[in-house]
């Protein structure tokens, strides 16, 4: 008792290794007997296999299968049947655990003959049923996206082929990673030779593999964009080949374990479950661009440029469009930036998953790839923290221009959005046309007010009837074509560009804010009565439109910051690498790292003054929405911050998962 040798445990519990011990004393000394679960794997053996096996959530996960020599030489066994070393004393032979003979590995030749023939290898029913799921969602998929091509269905725009070059790019990826899921899945599943379940496996992958790049033959591709696209792919095609590869290893029955464990999601040892969340992650990545690409096609306003302005002109509209080039072509606003801060974070992940010593079951090449791909998911989320970040700056340089300038006071007098800040609208991606709207009835009212001249009256007349045509096609259920909405918001723009020299004379005579909160005021501003009140709100719904557009781009961000970073944390706890406190830290520092970046633009959104002006807050006070909503995008990827550190929060956490996972055994 208490001895040296004893506390180290082979099996999860003493109760466990003490059966075990139990029962190779009551089979010492017979002859051709094994333990209840063991087999030979040759014929002509002796001694029953030694498993090589994991401890699992739940159970014992194998992972190879060695061949015990044929004479036992170094093992021998005392009178009470417990193997022990020989030379020793017989009171130490009696408490040291037994010692094990030398283990020879399995000839590759015969490695399947006899136990790989009766080991279950073969995946459940409900497992069929799981790959017939995800081949129906690709098959709905494709047919979407054929569809897509040929209706003018506003649900089915965002698959179109003939969007801008950055959606046609992100849209090809987006289908890559879909694929790639799919793939993981049935990869673990072919066997060779093929049987008939990886005959089915193969047909569908192949009859997938052929309808991707049908589809990505069909998109049309700058140099660049095709080159990514195709290495992504390439990235893809190799994890496929590297499941195939190890699921027909037939070293120490390698393949058949690997297979097994891949079925298991709930073991904890699966492989492929750390490659379906790094995919699950890229895949989100690739919709949030394709998004970004179809807010800039689709939803970006165009502003006055506002040339006899000095403030909405020279400092206002310059930001503007760097703003806009920031959000819709972020490697081309600052190239430089983003692929050296992506290198950076690539190099430090890998750096700080090798230091770790991160090491899995299925060998080198398995823990290379994963790593690769992990960096890369790191690297993807510190860029768009970074784009989250100079978005924002470059947004409040212009938030600030506006609160130096009398457009202010209509902004002010607009109707507030029902939300802390317009990043945390509830539908941010449902379509709005209420600024449209109401810029046509304000120059609607403005028209009938009183004469005007005939170039205003030329600009309504062209405005109203472009922004006619899109608010036609969406009454219709039709999305707009590009062409149709840049006519509107150029007409737009042109009309905000004319009614601005007529408020310029109104502006530069001033204003008092004190004068205007007094309650004895008599008098208002002259841009506060009509019919100069409609063009200063028609010319405010124009800045206000796009704040509102910038601010539809962050949120798009946040949509990929915060399941990005929970698909790279699952990754890695989602299977027993080695160096799992090292792990730790590498999932603890890149959340440090985007935590800080977010948490501090939203403090900077909930004191910005031209926010409140928009909203229903008070100036300067944060209030508890602000903590409310940093708690709702910060709390799960802080439990998992949580989890990766300690193994009971891990395992509550797992717990809520667990009973659908056991379903797909």
């Amino acid at each position: 008792m208490g001895s040296r040798d004893e506390a180290h445990w082979v099996f999860p519990t003493p109760f466990q290794q003490g059966i075990h011990n139990a029962m190779r004393v009551l089979l010492a000394g017979r002859r051709n007997v094994v333990l209840p679960g063991y087999d030979v794997l040759e014929s002509e053996d002796k001694a029953p296999a030694l498993w090589i096996t994991s401890v699992g959530r739940e159970s014992f996960v194998p992972i190879a299968a060695l061949r015990s020599p044929q004479v036992p030489a170094l093992a021998q066994t005392n009178q009470k049947g417990v193997p022990s070393q020989s030379g020793a004393s017989a009171a130490r032979d009696a408490t040291k655990p037994p010692l094990q003979p030398p283990l020879v590995e399995v000839p590759r030749a015969n490695a399947n003959r006899s136990l790989s023939a009766r080991f279950p290898h073969a995946p459940p029913h409900i497992w069929w049923a799981l790959f017939l799921l995800v081949a129906f969602a690709m098959v709905v998929l494709a047919l979407i996206v054929g569809r897509a091509q040929h209706s003018a269905d506003a649900r089915l725009s965002d698959f179109r082929f003939k969007g801008g070059v950055g959606s046609q790019q992100h849209l090809a990826l987006f289908l890559v990673f879909a694929a790639a899921i799919y793939l993981v899945v049935v990869s673990s599943g072919i066997q060779l030779p093929f049987d008939f379940g990886s005959v089915v496996y193969a047909v569908f992958s192949l009859a997938m593999i052929g309808g991707l790049f049908c589809s990505l033959w069909r998109i049309k591709l700058e140099v660049s964009g095709r080159l990514v696209v195709l290495l992504t792919a390439a990235g893809v095609a190799a994890v496929f080949i590297l499941f195939v590869f190890l699921g027909n290893d037939r070293t120490n029955l390698a393949g058949v374990f690997f297979r097994f464990r891949s079925f298991e999601l709930s073991s904890g040892a699966a492989p492929t479950v750390p490659f379906l969340f790094l995919f699950a992650g890229f895949l989100v990545c690739a919709f949030v661009n394709l998004q970004r690409c179809i807010f800039d096609d689709q939803r970006a306003p165009s502003l006055p440029e506002a040339k006899t302005d000095p403030v909405l002109g020279s400092n206002i509209w310059s930001k503007a469009g760097g703003l806009r080039q920031q959000l819709s072509e972020p490697f081309r606003y600052s190239p430089t930036t983003n692929i050296l801060l992506a290198a950076v974070a690539f190099v430090a992940c890998c750096g700080g998953l090798f230091v770790s010593g991160i090491r899995s079951f299925e060998g080198r090449l398995y823990d290379w790839t994963f790593t690769a791909w992990a960096s890369a998911l790191a690297a993807a989320l510190v860029v768009v923290c970074w784009r989250f970040l100079e978005s924002w700056s470059l947004l409040r340089r212009i938030l600030d221009q506006l609160e130096t300038h009398a457009i202010r006071r209509a902004l002010s007098a607009l109707p507030p959005d029902h939300s802390w800040s317009p990043v945390w609208q509830s539908s941010p991606r449902k379509r709005s046309y209420l600024i449209l709207t109401r810029s046509t009835d304000a120059l609607a009212a403005l028209r009938s007010i009183g004469p005007s001249s005939q170039e205003l009256t030329m600009l309504i007349d062209r405005t109203e009837q472009r922004v006619r045509v899109v608010l036609g096609e969406a009454a219709q259920g039709h999305r707009e074509t590009l062409e149709e909405y840049a006519d509107a918001q150029s007409a737009l723009a042109e009309t905000a560009d004319h009614l601005l020299a007529d408020l310029q004379p109104v502006w530069q005579q001033g204003s008092s804010a004190i004068l205007a909160e007094s309650k004895d005021a008599k008098q208002e501003h002259k841009d506060e009565v009509p019919p100069l009140v409609f063009a200063f709100e028609f010319v405010a719904m124009r800045y206000l439109a796009f704040i509102r557009y910038a601010m539809l781009q962050l949120r798009n961000m946040l949509t990929f910051l915060m399941p990005g970073f929970l698909a790279f944390a699952f990754a890695l706890m989602s299977y027993p690498f080695a160096g799992e406190r090292s792990i730790a830290w590498v999932i603890t520092a890149l959340f440090l790292v985007m935590a800080s970046g977010t948490l501090f633009v939203f403090v900077q959104m909930g004191t910005d003054q031209t926010l409140r002006r928009i909203t229903n807050r008070d100036a300067g006070n944060l209030g508890f929405m602000f903590f409310h909503r940093a708690l709702v995008f910060g709390a799960l990827p802080l439990l998992a911050v949580l989890a990766s550190t300690f193994n009971g929060v891990g395992r509550f956490l797992f717990s809520w998962i667990e009973p659908a996972l056991k379903t797909l055994h």
